[in-house]
């Protein structure tokens, strides 16, 4: 007896779908310029987790998975683990794109987290939901770097 509600028990919690998600995180280069991006920490930048990008090109950066219904940590949470993010366009017009927890009056060319164009704030890249069923959800999520972006760094240039 005791065999058989054990045998029921294990097919009815094989039978209970895990639920699962993720998503995949593309920056995408709108302009006409090379784009460089490249995290510093403690004024040292960090060479091996730098990002090219070509004209035009959409580059995915990060491809999450994981368990329980949620598209899983963001590109721009991992970008906070640095000081902040050097942005620059064909190796000559940069800008600099600073972590919620470092604000800096000594910076000239910076962002602050604030901006609408800063890279290292979830709440401007676009996520466009690819699939999402009761158990299941994923997304596709988008960071596009703008000539308004190339323009800004090229101003500070003068």
């Amino acid at each position: 007896m005791r065999l058989i509600v054990f045998l029921s028990l294990c097919c009815l919690f094989s039978c209970i779908k895990e639920k699962s998600g993720g998503s995949v995180t593309f920056l995408k280069n709108l302009t006409g310029h090379n784009i460089t991006i490249l995290p510093y920490s403690g004024n040292k930048s960090n060479s091996k987790n730098q990002i090219n990008i070509l004209p035009y090109e959409k580059k995915e950066v990060q491809n999450v998975k994981g368990k329980g219904k949620s598209l899983g940590s963001s590109f721009a949470s991992s970008l906070q683990l640095y000081d902040s993010i050097l942005v620059q366009f064909n190796d000559e017009f940069k800008t600099t794109h600073l972590d919620f927890k470092y604000m800096s009056d000594s910076v000239i060319d910076k962002l602050e987290f604030t901006n609408s164009r800063n890279i290292t704030n979830e709440s401007n890249y676009k996520i466009l939901i690819k699939k999402n069923t009761k158990d299941y959800i994923f997304a596709e999520v988008l960071y596009e770097f703008t000539n308004q972006d190339y323009e800004f760094a090229k101003s500070l240039k003068k």
